[in-house]
């Protein structure tokens, strides 16, 4: 869904923590909402020279997901680093 909606060219990298750690050391050390099997934390960075804005592909995401996924909630966390160290890296939705 993501690749459908963000164009190549604009597309840096995406990282998927989906599901539940194989250890519980790793939940110690991470910083990540994924709690459960259903969970799942997906970062994705986009290249500096894109077409289109962040907020031009957040609201095109959250459109197409909750037509694709009805019924799951999806929340997009601030990238900034205020909102980070105010919440000392948990995701806050």
């Amino acid at each position: 869904m993501i690749r459908r909606v963000i164009p190549a060219e604009d597309l840096g990298t995406i990282l998927d923590n989906i599901g539940l750690f194989n250890s519980t050391v790793n939940t110690a050390y991470s910083n990540s909402g994924v709690i459960g099997e259903s969970d799942a934390e997906i970062l994705i960075g986009l290249k500096p020279n894109r077409s289109q804005p962040t907020r031009f592909y957040i609201d095109a995401l959250r459109l197409k997901l909750a037509e694709e996924f009805p019924g799951t909630q999806f929340f997009f966390q601030p990238a900034d680093m205020i909102s980070q160290i105010l919440n000392f890296g948990v995701p806050a939705g």
